[in-house]
């Protein structure tokens, strides 16, 4: 009588595919936490409105116009100092943003002293024009 003997694989593979299985599991459930921890957070990218409000009599007073000034650069420091954050995913500096929103600021207000004012704070830009040999 021939006896046949079972040796089968079998069950050293299903093993191994458990294994498979549970170290992919794991992979996965690990590379679902930590990736929405990876992308910036989208409240950097949201657009913020910033108002300033001054009564229009105050131009008429001695000065009311450097105070209005003075008034819209105190509140574009506020801001770009308590927005730091956005500012260095930007790569942008204090001034750069002090600078952004007095130009958005005398823009919007549209009045003739204020831009006056402004245009004279600003630096002058001189260029040079070099000659190549």
């Amino acid at each position: 009588m021939l006896i046949k003997r079972k040796h089968f694989m079998a069950t050293k593979t299903r093993d191994v595919k458990k294994l498979t299985r549970s170290a992919l599991s794991i992979l996965g459930i690990c590379t679902a936490a930590i990736a929405p921890a990876a992308f910036a957070s989208d409240s950097l990218l949201v657009e913020k409105t910033v108002t300033l409000k001054f009564r229009l009599s105050e131009l008429n007073t001695e000065g009311g116009d450097y105070k209005i000034y003075a008034k819209m650069k105190k509140r574009a420091s506020s801001v770009c100092r308590a927005d730091s954050s956005t500012l260095r995913y930007l790569g942008q500096s204090k001034k750069e943003c002090n600078d952004d929103l007095m130009d958005k600021f005398v823009k919007s207000a549209n009045i003739d002293a204020l831009t006056t004012i402004h245009l004279s704070q600003k630096p002058v830009i001189k260029t040079a024009k070099l000659a190549l040999n």
